[in-house]
């Protein structure tokens, strides 16, 4: 989810704040996920597109300093090779995925909601599908 290549494919590094892109989110779960039927609703990809917010690319040099933060989100910023997260860009407000709500704040949101999809009974009866799928296909 954090890989470079696939934040700008699926047009993530765009995703950001009161700027929301559903793209990444709705690929996420739909093919990498719950599958096209697996019990999530429109509002559950718009939460998870906002749990994406902040996560892009950088391009810029590495040895080039962070971008100007506010102090309170200069600690949040991460920048690992091509991929960063930048809190100014993420959207900071309450959400609730899958109907519970999300407890962390920035970065450990995605983490949250992850394991939050990772767990859900219609992942695995759909990965579990594609895998038999291909192993007897």
């Amino acid at each position: 989810v954090r890989h470079p290549a696939m934040l700008r494919y699926l047009d993530n590094a765009q995703n950001a704040a009161n700027r929301i892109n559903e793209n990444y989110a709705r690929e996420l779960m739909e093919l990498h996920t719950l599958g096209v039927d697996g019990g999530y609703s429109q509002r559950d990809v718009q939460e998870m597109a906002r749990v994406l917010t902040g996560h892009g690319v950088s391009l810029r040099p590495l040895d080039e300093p962070p971008p100007k933060l506010r102090p309170e989100w200069a600690q949040q910023y991460v920048r690992r090779g091509l991929y960063e997260f930048n809190p100014q860009r993420h959207d900071w407000q309450p959400k609730e995925l899958l109907g519970r709500p999300l407890q962390g704040q920035g970065m450990a949101e995605l983490d949250e909601a992850l394991d939050r999809l990772a767990r859900a009974p219609a992942t695995a009866r759909f990965v579990t599908r594609k895998m038999a799928a291909y192993l007897v296909g």
